[in-house]
């Protein structure tokens, strides 16, 4: 990526943050299953405050009884032979094209715009969706990425995305559609502040008092992506937007800072998805100085050598500032700038960390400090500035805390606030700061968010995203040791804050830190239905291995150096929208290779691509040699999309797994051996309702007695209908 030239900015910041461990999964004791025997299965439906339960039927129409989408595929097979590729959804619409619908470069705006109306039959089954262009991006050959959003009465869908995936000189080479239909709701309108009510009384019924903080004043309206939680079809919708804290913020794998709710201009909850801070104004803080900060100072540095927490000895250098005073932790050449948390988020003032010597800092600050200039420049080299690719501010929020001073155990992108960068940069509850990769891999997250606009942190799309912080994050670091003449340790080099002493994942062996290596493999989990923390969001963090295994197969299997890599998977970053999945990217990674000028990369790509087998479409059709597969299926009278199977070895290490949308099949891949297994349901609220152990016999709840440590042998074991007796 060298540079982004924008018409319309549009950043709608969904998610981010490191996975701190691996997602939390709860064991549940016989006690346990006992507390809640007694608990029904199902909940009360309050009409006013409950999620939306009516079946959205949107009528979408397949794409090949529509004559004018047959006349496009003709002209795609007369331009391009045989040689394209294309991906689509259920209903036969393009998600993915390698090819061209046109034989003349985008030259102006007015073709590009005629090419989209052709188009549009494949991509859309409603032909009158208004796109308009929104931004451009380029990468380091000058291939060029033209980006279209829907428009709806005057007002932007960042959900609704068509990518132009052209040439250096405007030819037009494929392109990636991220279109879901549209949906609203007729009936009478709330006021905007009525939002808020809806959710804290949503929020009083179906969590314990207290547990969330409402932080939004003014509620705005925007649009995102949701699901039917009867027909379970996605549909964007303008919708109001209350954001809260997230009170699983610093538990392993729950990490993102925030919640955003969702409520329907008629005034219902929809639902809730982890989220970053957006806000074009901030009306607690003054940000209208933060560029003054960059001015006047004298410009300075500061240099410490320390032995890191792996043992080897460290010299770093940073820039400072020196008002003629004190001196400031401050960049003004990348504009840096390096604060206290507690007074920005508790006080809403800016209270920067600073010195009366240049000599008494504190060295977490420093380094965290460094990290993040390490990372910025790692871009920067290939002209994408600032984590938005505009040059826009930065701000290190330091000593990471709640309201009562307990440190928070996370390090996290906190999103942007009056194009003003903002980052959790060291906490008294872990030694992140010190991992180069965790620093690179938060910094990531701002640069996806930016480049594409609304990601989608669910699923495929949000497992991709969570593999591309983990790509990038070991990149910088391996990079800056590799220029710095410093020793990897081989064993090591690819383990995610292996600096720390505690490993988080192992990129080289997933399976390791309970991820999967291939699909249906062992800890590999479907995607779900209805995301939410109960599911790791569709397996966002737990499937991320999927993607991430390239890294290594490109560094070993190559002779690629990771100057060469990062601009690979900066142009797949450019190609990507916010709906791309596991398909898409199959056809998109060996095309970035070869539009970055390294198709000598596609082996080993097509190599690790076939091995993690990432685009097979029953993952469950078959048992790996050597492996064994739990299959249960599901009775009508459990919400399937509020239920998870656990199943635990005898050195307590879990697998876990749900049903994969529209399906009451589960399965979880183990070794052979020893086992208990748990099926757990919850209610809207994620509060736990009903729990069965499995046993010799089969199914028993809480207040029964039965062995239920199962033998499990090769192949495929076929798990024990449930009786409605047997449920609490």
């Amino acid at each position: 990526m060298v540079k982004r030239r924008v018409k319309t900015i549009i950043f709608i910041l969904f998610v981010g943050g490191l996975l701190l461990a691996n997602f939390l999964l709860k064991e549940f004791t016989t006690e346990t299953l006992k507390e809640f025997s007694e608990n029904g299965i199902s909940d009360e439906n309050d009409e006013e405050y409950s999620q939306i339960e009516a079946n959205i039927n949107l009528n979408v129409t397949n794409v090949f009884d529509n004559p004018e989408a047959q006349a496009v595929f003709d002209e795609l097979e007369r331009l391009n032979g045989d040689d394209y590729e294309i991906i689509t959804n259920e209903k036969g619409y393009i998600t993915f094209l390698k090819g061209t619908i046109c034989d003349k470069p985008f030259d102006n705006e007015e073709y590009a715009a005629e090419i989209l109306k052709k188009v549009m039959p494949v991509l859309s089954a409603n032909t009158d969706t208004k796109l308009e262009l929104a931004y451009m991006l380029y990468d380091d050959l000058g291939n060029q990425f033209v980006t279209y959003t829907e428009s709806v009465n005057g007002e932007t869908v960042v959900t609704n995305v068509v990518k132009f995936i052209l040439d250096e000189n405007g030819y037009m080479k494929g392109l990636c559609s991220s279109i879901v239909p549209y949906y609203q709701e007729e009936g009478e309108t709330i006021e905007s502040k009525k939002a808020i009510d809806i959710v804290e009384k949503y929020l009083a019924k179906n969590y314990s008092e207290g547990k969330f903080t409402i932080m939004t004043v003014d509620p705005k309206k925007d649009y995102r992506y949701l699901v039917d939680p009867i027909s379970l079809q996605e549909y964007s919708a303008n919708v109001y937007i209350v954001l809260s804290d997230n009170p699983d913020s610093d538990i392993d794998g729950i990490e993102s800072p925030f919640i955003e709710h969702y409520v329907s201009e008629q005034g219902k909850y929809l639902g809730a998805a982890p989220s970053f801070a957006m806000l074009e104004n901030d009306e607690e803080r003054n940000f209208e100085s933060y560029e003054q900060w960059f001015e006047n100072d004298e410009a300075e540095e500061y240099t410490v050598s320390y032995e890191a927490l792996d043992g080897e000895n460290h010299t770093i250098t940073v820039p400072v500032v020196y008002d003629g005073e004190r001196y400031y932790l401050e960049d003004p050449e990348r504009k840096i700038l390096c604060a206290e948390y507690y007074d920005f988020a508790y006080a809403n003032s800016l209270n920067e960390i600073s010195s009366e010597n240049n000599e008494d800092w504190d060295l977490k600050s420093i380094i965290a400090y460094h990290n993040y200039i390490v990372s910025y420049d790692f871009y920067a080299e290939t002209g994408w500035i600032g984590p938005d690719g505009l040059g826009s501010p930065m701000l290190l929020l330091m000593n990471y805390e709640d309201y009562n001073h307990n440190p928070v155990d996370n390090l996290c992108y906190l999103g942007n606030i009056e194009d003003v960068n903002i980052f959790t940069a060291t906490s008294e509850a872990n030694d992140y700061y010190e991992a180069l990769d965790v620093i690179g891999h938060e910094y990531t997250h701002a640069v996806t968010s930016a480049i594409l606009a609304n990601v989608r942190y669910a699923n495929e799309p949000g497992a991709i995203n969570e593999a591309l912080s983990d790509i990038m994050g070991e990149c910088i670091e391996l990079k800056h040791y590799e220029d710095e003449g410093d020793y990897i340790d081989p064993e090591v080099a690819f383990c995610v804050a292996d600096k720390t002493g505690t490993v988080l994942r192992d990129l080289v062996a997933p399976d390791l830190y309970g991820q999967p290596e291939f699909s249906g493999g062992e800890f590999y989990v479907p995607q779900a239905a209805l995301p939410s923390s109960l599911n790791d969001y569709g397996g966002v963090h737990i499937n991320s291995s999927l993607i991430s295994m390239q890294l290594p197969y490109m560094y070993y299997e190559t002779d690629l150096e990771f100057d060469d890599i990062r601009r690979i998977w900066g142009t797949v970053m450019c190609m990507l929208v916010p709906k791309s999945g596991y398909q898409e990217l199959r056809e998109i990674l060996p095309m970035a290779c070869e539009m970055s000028g390294y198709k000598e990369a596609i082996p080993a790509v097509e190599k690790c691509l076939e091995y993690t087998d990432m685009s097979v479409e029953d993952v469950y059709d078959y048992v790996d040699a050597g492996t064994s597969q739990i299959n249960f299926s599901l009775p009508p009278w459990v919400d399937w999309n509020r239920v998870r199977m656990e199943v635990t070895d005898s050195k307590g290490k879990l697998r876990v797994s749900w049903p994969k949308k529209g399906s009451n099949k589960m399965a979880v891949t183990v070794t052979p051996g020893r086992y208990n297994i748990t099926l757990i349901q919850y209610d809207k609220g994620g509060n736990l309702v009903g729990a069965w152990k499995y046993t010799e016999a089969g199914w028993i709840t809480g207040d029964e007695v039965g062995e239920d440590n199962i033998e499990i042998p090769k192949g495929k074991y076929q798990l024990k209908d449930i009786s409605y007796k047997a449920s609490p």
